[in-house]
């Protein structure tokens, strides 16, 4: 079989190894790169992703990735601190057999190291009569959750919770 040609003088591979060497395409590669971690380092971008992962590690009954993202002040107007909302979500989430926490329509504010998420949360799941329960109770909301971020350190990708408003929902420890 014939080998391709580009050009007249140049097979393909050649072609592939000079544009490897030249350096036009390195610095746009480079260049690329620092764009591509520049859009993914901004504060609301990271903030909504951690809010994100947190969901996802309650609906996961994930409780060691969930304390992670929880700062060490946390509270809420219940009284639950770190601790204690965790033994309470495992006490309310231990009746789920399958589970999605969704976001709806999030808005974030960020200021300095300080930001605020401000969602609709609906709950979708599978599980005993307790969870229908819980999936109707919280999918009735009518107002919106806050839930307050805190940025520990000058790492713009550290993000904990600090604080979740709800003003509707009224809680008594199990």
């Amino acid at each position: 079989m014939a080998s391709l040609r580009y050009g007249a003088h140049m097979t393909i591979p050649a072609v592939v190894i000079s544009l490897l060497r030249d350096w036009r395409l390195w610095a746009l590669l480079g260049v690329a790169a620092l764009l591509s971690f520049l859009y993914q380092i901004q504060p609301e971008r990271q903030v909504l992703r951690h809010q994100q992962k947190l969901l996802d590690a309650f609906a996961g009954k994930k409780w060691d990735k969930a304390g992670a993202l929880i700062a060490p002040d946390f509270s809420t107007r219940w009284g639950q601190n770190r601790e204690s909302v965790i033994e309470d979500a495992r006490g309310v989430l231990q009746h789920y057999f399958v589970l999605d926490i969704l976001c709806e329509e999030p808005v974030c504010f960020v200021e300095e190291k300080t930001a605020r998420i401000t969602t609709r949360i609906r709950m979708a799941g599978r599980g005993s009569p307790v969870a229908e329960l819980v999936n109707q109770r919280v999918n009735e909301l009518r107002q919106p959750w806050t839930f307050e971020w805190v940025r520990p350190g000058w790492q713009t990708w550290k993000w904990e919770l600090r604080r979740v408003e709800q003003p509707e929902l009224t809680w008594t420890a199990m």
